[in-house]
Order: structure tokens, then C-alpha cells, then sequence
């Protein structure tokens, strides 16, 4: 049991865990308790390990299909992703008593490009054509209390100021190329010495890649 019997009882017959079974099981069956008599930063610490510890079983990983996480806590969809899996914990928590937020991290006209080998709660790395880098057009991460979860990755206890230091390997930024795939790449960062121009391959799968491709999305580079 995950929840102290205060909480337990507390909740137990609350009409909106009864709503969304998944959560109940998150919060009530996991392996880390959640206590009244803990502090904040120690509670949510616990969600997120019961919540990414669910999902690792039950849920697939698809950035990109976002969905408010209302089906997925009721139990009927199983596909998420980072802005999913962030409303769904801040759904959870303010329902145990917590104030927490989603925060959206984005740069506009750039794309995210991770550090190499970050892995997904379900154990899931970025495109091997990228370094097992990610590449997004946003993140979507919970904070409460001034401290951020991430759900999608498992990091825990940060400052959205850090969020540099924890993810970013550099932008990209957005150029227009005519002669590529989309006619569209992402243009390396000058002074990261990591970073590369990114394009999007349509073969022999799609894919984020470091090499140019022609226009039908095969890689000359």
C-alpha cells in the first residue's frame, strides 16, 4: 500500500479516484509510500516513481499523440506522451491535497535536442540516428513548490532553471532548405560543440537524423 492509513482513508471512497481507477492504483498500489507525515518534495518523489513505475508496465511512450491523460487515468487509453504523462501527475497530486502545475519547456522556432541517452519511464532512448539524442518541439514537465518531476524521464527534484543542465545537449533551430526532405532542417547551434544540423529521413524509417536528405527523405549525408 502506497498510501499511510491516514491518507488511505482519506481517500479511499473520493468520487474522482473512483472516476479514474488508474490513479487509485498508482497512488494506493505502488511500492513507495506516500505520507501525511512527510514533507512535500518526499511525496511527490514517491508519486512519480509509483507513476513511472505503473506505466513502465501498462503504458506506451509516443511523443508527438498528446491527450488530456482523462482515458488513460481511466483506464481505456494506454498511448501518452510528455504533456499527457505531466497533466496527469499534476491531476493526481492535486488531488491528494498538492498544488502542482504543468510548465512547458520551448524555445520558439527551435527544436529540443537532448543530451544522449536519456531513457523514458519505460525504458525507451531517443533516435539512434540522432546519438540516442530526443529531438522535440516542446517538453512538458510538473512543478510543485518550486521543484520540477518529470514523468516522461523520471527526474525528479530540480528547478525549472536547471532544466538546461538536466536535458539540453542544444537548439535547433528552424531554417527552411529546399532541396531536403519537408524543405525543412534545424540549424546546429554555433557555439555547442556537440551539435549538429538535424533533418527528418523518411527511409529506411522516419527518424530525426544528423545527415541531409533529398527531397523523397533518403540520407545523403
Amino acid at each position: 500500500m502506497s498510501l499511510d492509513p491516514v491518507l488511505a482513508e482519506k481517500y479511499k471512497n473520493d468520487p474522482w479516484f473512483k472516476a479514474h481507477p488508474v490513479a487509485w492504483l498508482i497512488v494506493n498500489d505502488g511500492m513507495q509510500q506516500i505520507s501525511s507525515k512527510k514533507p512535500t518534495n518526499f511525496n511527490m518523489q514517491c508519486l512519480l516513481s509509483n507513476m513511472c513505475a505503473y506505466g513502465d508496465k501498462k503504458w506506451q511512450y509516443e511523443p508527438g499523440n498528446a491527450d488530456s491523460g482523462e482515458n488513460t487515468l481511466k483506464g481505456s487509453h494506454v498511448i501518452t506522451d510528455c504533456s499527457t504523462l505531466a497533466h496527469m501527475f499534476c491531476d493526481i497530486a492535486n488531488h491528494l491535497g498538492f498544488t502542482t502545475k504543468a510548465k512547458q519547456i520551448k524555445k520558439d522556432g527551435y527544436r529540443i535536442v537532448t543530451k544522449p541517452g536519456i531513457m523514458s519511464f519505460n525504458g525507451k532512448s531517443g533516435d539512434q540516428s540522432l546519438e540516442n539524442r530526443w529531438c522535440f518541439g516542446n517538453h512538458w514537465i510538473a512543478e510543485c513548490e518550486n521543484t520540477c518531476y518529470d514523468p516522461t524521464f523520471n527526474f525528479k527534484g530540480f528547478s525549472f532553471n536547471e532544466v538546461g543542465k538536466i536535458y539540453l545537449g542544444w537548439y535547433a533551430k528552424e531554417e527552411k532548405k529546399k532541396d531536403c526532405f519537408t524543405g525543412t532542417y534545424w540549424k546546429k547551434e554555433p557555439n555547442v560543440l556537440a551539435a549538429k544540423d538535424i533533418y527528418i529521413r523518411l527511409t529506411p524509417n522516419f527518424a530525426y537524423t544528423f545527415k541531409s536528405t533529398d527531397k523523397a527523405g533518403k540520407e545523403i549525408g
